[in-house]
């Protein structure tokens, strides 16, 4: 089954809908089967940082968005687990990032494609919004 992390925004642009991002966290526990590991959480707006469900439950929306600070963070993540792990990776956000420069921004997509595609483990990413 391997690892699932969801990646969350909680810039201010979320406003309107974050409700409905607690409300999958809150589903995504609840489906969470008993024994298993619950998923893992990391939660970004200007910066990035892993953090627990109830971390993210209690969060508000607030700053900017940083897909680089997320990147940054999701490649740290891999990092520390094995080679030849299994993960999923879910990205929630409404797609707007609004701290990158376009030309940095391109580039650090493209690293982080090049990472996950080299990284040794089994990455797949899934994105909503």
């Amino acid at each position: 089954a391997g690892k699932m992390l969801f990646v969350v925004d909680n810039s201010s642009s979320m406003n309107g809908s974050y409700s409905a991002v607690l409300s999958a966290v809150k589903y995504m526990l609840s489906e969470s089967s008993v024994g298993t590991k619950e998923p893992d959480f990391l939660l970004y707006n200007t910066t990035a940082r892993l953090c627990t469900a109830q971390e993210i439950l209690s969060s508000r929306p607030t700053g900017c968005t940083s897909f680089e600070a997320a990147f940054d963070c999701i490649m740290s993540y891999i990092n520390q687990q094995p080679p030849g792990a299994a993960l999923s990776i879910v990205f929630m956000t409404d797609g707007d990032d609004t701290v990158s420069k376009q030309t940095t921004l391109a580039q650090k997509t493209q690293l982080f494609r090049s990472y996950l595609s080299s990284c040794r483990r089994q990455v797949v990413v899934h994105t909503l919004g």
